[in-house]
């Protein structure tokens, strides 16, 4: 169990009810976890290897900041951190990021790969029978995943991880009652749960 996920588990629970109160829109909980992580490179243990990874640590934690719902960044804030085409291309199904927790870093080569612990309170996705429609749920969801920090010309930039935020345009909610406006409240919600007084709060 990550450090987030203890700390939310207990506040979680009363806010997942409260959710599922009559007339309010329904809460899936639903788990994913990263892969094992691949053998990283334990020889990086300079001064200077750790400063590094540090480094590339507070850029992700930058970059999840801006990718949050509620965040008070510009969205060319976001898409300057990103590496490896990221900053080109979205793919669905995308979430709605709460709150996260970076949890350590490592070296892989000259890549340090950073995990965080994330809660997400919806997805939008394509719609199966129809593919031109857009489809949104609200559910929380807590995982784990790792993104690969990589070196740019002015600095570290983030690459080959998931992405959070939801697209603009019409969609369709799927659960009786939800909305954009549910969603944010909730994810509002997980984030003052997760130690914060209010959104756009410095991680």
């Amino acid at each position: 169990m990550t450090s987030l996920t203890r700390g939310l588990c207990s506040a979680l629970g009363g806010l997942l009810f409260a959710a599922c109160a009559p007339n309010e829109p329904a809460v899936i909980v639903t788990r994913q976890r990263v892969l094992a992580p691949a053998t990283m490179d334990s020889t990086r243990t300079t001064p200077a290897d750790r400063a590094a990874a540090d480094s590339a640590q507070r850029v992700l934690a930058e970059y999840l900041e801006l990718s949050r719902e509620g965040t008070t960044g510009e969205p060319g804030e976001r898409t300057a951190l990103l590496g490896c085409d990221m900053s080109t291309e979205r793919f669905l199904p995308i979430e709605m990021l709460a709150a996260y927790t970076i949890e350590h870093a490592a070296w892989r080569g000259d890549t340090v790969v950073v995990r965080a612990s994330v809660i997400t309170v919806a997805e939008q996705d394509a719609d199966r029978a129809d593919p031109a429609r857009i489809v949104a749920r609200q559910r929380v969801r807590r995982g784990e995943w790792e993104w690969d920090i990589v070196r740019g010309d002015d600095g570290w930039l983030v690459c080959n991880g998931p992405q959070f935020g939801f697209a603009g345009g019409e969609m369709e909610w799927r659960l009786p009652g939800s909305s954009m406006t549910t969603a944010r409240a909730l994810a509002d919600s997980v984030w003052r749960v997760s130690g914060h007084t209010a959104p756009g709060a410095s991680r």
